[in-house]
């Protein structure tokens, strides 16, 4: 007896470019409470902890990235990447800029150069680095 081959009809198949953004926008919600900056070796600072609105604002845009790749809307999927790329890369120039100016009061530049040096910038390799050890 010959048997009919059936053919499955997905509705929502998961595509490989919406699990990584799925996958993407999970880790951007787990980024704004990893350390980012680390002032004289005394505490860490997340992005709610530089600036509240800011890591709000965050994890607002990447829970709009989820909702949007649950619901298979493109658009808003992709503007929701553009715009949280764009924020990720303007949160690291703003640590940056902090972290080089906190002490630019100060008149002499030995001293300024030295208390910036102990403020530790955190980045991927550094955090890999500290989770092995």
């Amino acid at each position: 007896m010959p048997t009919l081959p059936i053919k499955w009809k997905l509705k929502n198949k998961m595509r490989l470019n919406v699990l990584t953004s799925f996958i993407g926008f999970v880790i951007i919600i787990a980024g704004t409470y990893c350390p980012i900056l680390r002032p004289f070796h005394l505490y860490n600072i997340d992005a709610f902890g530089a600036n509240k609105p800011y890591g709000m604002v965050l994890l607002l845009v990447a829970t709009v990235g989820i909702l949007g790749t649950v619901f298979n809307q493109p658009k808003i999927t992709r503007m929701a990447a553009l715009f949280s790329l764009g924020l990720v890369v303007l949160f690291y120039v703003l640590a940056w800029l902090k972290v080089h100016t906190s002490f630019s009061f100060i008149p002499f530049h030995s001293i300024d150069a030295f208390l910036t040096r102990h403020i530790k910038i955190y980045h991927m390799a550094h955090i890999a680095h500290i989770n092995t050890t």
